[in-house]
């Protein structure tokens, strides 16, 4: 199962992670670059690609992921890209435990706090918080709910919308507004600094750790 959701998660980020990387420039303020939850490493590796000067990269995931991650030299996004392997490496731990959790001035969560409950998210953001090297740049690549929430607005975000009552009903996760994202982010800590729309149905939401 974990594999299955690793390889589905790449083919989203082997799709989208060309226009998330060229549409970002504030990757490039960003001497250590560490990809929570990253997989396989496939918007890793296209940021690494469009974004030359930064010369230290992680994916972080889980210790199991990062085994299979690591080890498996098909599909291999760093390899295709000519990315050198002196740039980026595999660190197995746990976003929740801030003890193995990378000290970068840069973080990116694609797809991460939308599969948690309010509280996980902040406890997952304040790890950050507790060990990025100031100052930091956290980009959280999510679909957001637009507001208001009007007629229109659903019509138009029917899928978000319905894949936000399937996860509302397990509890653990939910789509949300950029509002609901910005409390997280202050509970948190963190700073918001600025919503980037890139022509896709996510949005990258960059903040700061001062």
């Amino acid at each position: 199962m974990m594999v299955a959701f690793a390889s589905i998660m790449s083919t989203i980020s082997y799709n989208t992670g060309p226009v998330i990387a060229k549409a970002i420039d504030a990757f490039s303020r960003c001497t250590m670059l560490v990809d929570v939850g990253g997989s396989r490493g496939t918007l890793l590796a296209n940021i690494l690609s469009s974004h030359r000067n930064i010369v230290n990269s992680i994916v972080f995931d889980l210790p199991s992921t990062i085994n299979h991650a690591s080890s498996s030299m098909d599909d291999n996004d760093f390899e295709r890209l000519g990315i050198s392997p002196s740039r980026y490496r595999f660190v197995g731990g746990d976003i929740f435990d801030p003890n193995t959790v990378p000290k970068a001035d840069g973080y990116l969560l694609k797809y991460i706090l939308h599969n948690m409950n309010d509280e996980n998210a902040i406890k997952a953001l304040k790890s950050l918080y507790k060990v990025a090297l100031r100052p930091a740049r956290i980009f959280i690549i999510e679909l957001v709910l637009d507001e208001p929430i009007t007629s229109e607005v659903v019509r138009r975000q029917w899928t978000v919308y319905a894949e936000d009552f399937i996860m509302l009903g397990t509890d653990e996760g939910r789509e949300r507004t950029l509002q609901q994202y910005v409390d997280l982010l202050q509970k948190a800590g963190l700073t918001f600094f600025k919503l980037h729309e890139i022509g896709l149905d996510e949005r990258v939401i960059e903040s700061y750790i001062d």
